[in-house]
């Protein structure tokens, strides 16, 4: 044994004897160490020094020493840095100051790339039940997963997604592809990874079972849906071998050919379809235009003060519309100085799918306005907790007229519940302003937008 091994050996024995802090069970250990019964120490100081919650520093000192010198354990120098960097947690006692300097004589003789994975797995724990694993997806396609993410290669040329698998305690099942043929005639591959997992509560001896779903589609990695599936009480999760994992959760194809997924046991329970590739880049470009439509550059100058007072044009293009909540759609005038909000709640309104609603006595629950604003807007003070200093304008309100109502499902809208298109038509309407001013409706007034969610 070298003079170092000696020293901290030596060391550790010295102090055991005058540190008070050391508990019933971690001086049981210390005591098996120092007369030499090694099995016994680490039987001990093991779970106390590797539990994810509130890990002892002073067993993990005496178990960097039983790994580093392989007594009671297979020697591994990894394990022993990283039960050094443990130790440390409480700095300015004995066995963290030792570990220090024990520390910097680790990071010179590992090198860089091994002492980098001492400290990830000092704070993201030691025994994950992680493999790597690759999965080939068709010719020229394939995703090989470490513990850091994943490398997607597609037709040559190699993707890296970074995806921390392993994080903070975690126990992992196995990684498992699993390859869907939808559409109407089973001819459309989608490629499947469920990721499932073991995840310690924090400050109770619990452990939640959580999956995740992604598709690889081309070079990207979708993140499709996380659900937590059960719990399990203790110091270790239960074997992979004793989950069945297929009474829990489920993924296959619906009816219509559409891959679903589907919770079974427990109060989560829901199911869910997977949005297809052409629903992703309509939803993008629904994103994408309604992102433009509120960032328009004005037509005219922003600092032009308008007169609030005049004549309300109620003019609107069906285009020119955004929407949020349950139920809320505005659409506002090509200058951007006029807009037009429409709020309905769904409960007291009763509407599933459609509903007509008589403008001149409107029923409890909607609510329709027209605002008339002092200078064009770059972004209407709706649908967003921003307020909007200075605001001047005049609001109009409709003394006759219909409006109906109608909420159809929509491809963008799948990727949760609750998302729907909301399409609203008046006619027939007139609008007073507070000075009696009243104006009649001469063009048709149709706005439509997703709505079912607080957009930003």
């Amino acid at each position: 044994m070298n003079r170092a091994r000696v020293f901290l050996i030596a060391l550790g024995a010295a102090l055991i004897a005058v540190s008070p802090s050391a508990q019933t069970r971690t001086a049981d250990g210390v005591d098996a160490f120092l007369r030499g019964d090694y099995g016994g120490a680490a039987a001990i100081l093991k779970p106390l020094a590797e539990t994810p919650w509130a890990p002892d520093h002073t067993a993990a000192f005496f178990m960097a020493v039983l790994y580093d010198r392989g007594l009671g354990v297979s020697p591994d120098p990894l394990r022993a840095c990283a039960m050094l960097i443990r130790a440390t947690a409480v700095h300015d006692s004995p066995f963290g100051m030792a570990a220090m300097g024990l520390i910097r004589d680790r990071q010179r003789t590992l090198g860089r790339e091994a002492f980098d994975t001492c400290n990830w797995r000092a704070s993201n724990g030691l025994d994950d039940r992680f493999e790597p694993i690759t999965f080939a997806l068709d010719q020229e396609h394939w995703i090989a997963w470490d513990r850091k993410g994943a490398t997607i290669s597609y037709r040559g040329a190699d993707t890296r997604v970074e995806l921390p698998l392993v994080q903070r305690y975690v126990k992992l099942l196995t990684i498992r592809h699993t390859e869907l043929a939808g559409g109407s005639d089973r001819s459309n591959r989608r490629h499947f990874v469920e990721f499932v997992r073991w995840t310690p509560l924090a400050k109770v001896r619990t452990w939640t079972l959580t999956w995740t779903l992604f598709e690889v589609v081309r070079d990207q990695l979708i993140s499709v849906t996380t659900q937590q599936l059960t719990t399990a009480a203790g110091d270790e999760p239960p074997l992979e071998s004793t989950v069945d994992l297929a009474a829990l959760v489920s993924l296959r194809l619906n009816g219509n050919g559409d891959p679903e997924y589907a919770v079974l046991t427990g109060d989560a329970r829901q199911s869910g379809v997977v949005e297809s590739d052409a629903g992703r880049q309509e939803l993008k470009a629904f994103e994408a235009q309604q992102a433009r439509a509120r960032q328009l550059p004005l037509d005219r100058d922003p600092s032009r003060v308008l007169d609030v007072h005049r004549r309300a044009a109620v003019s609107y293009a069906a285009a020119d519309a955004d929407g949020c909540g349950n139920v809320f759609v505005y659409g506002w005038t090509h200058d951007r100085a006029e807009a037009i909000a429409v709020r309905a709640d769904k409960e007291p309104l009763r509407i599933a799918t459609a509903g007509t609603f008589d403008l001149a006595a409107p029923p409890a629950g909607l609510d329709v306005r027209l605002h008339v604003y002092e200078r064009a807007m770059s972004r209407f003070p709706f649908c967003t907790d921003i307020g909007t200093p200075g605001l001047v304008e005049e609001v109009w309100r409709p003394t006759r007229g219909t409006i109906t109502i109608q909420l159809a499902p929509a491809e963008p809208s799948r990727r949760a519940p609750g998302h729907y298109r909301a399409t609203i038509q008046i006619s027939g309407a007139q609008f007073v302003s507070p000075s009696g001013v009243r104006v009649d409706q001469t063009e048709p007034i149709t706005l439509s937008a997703i709505v079912g969610w607080l957009a930003g």
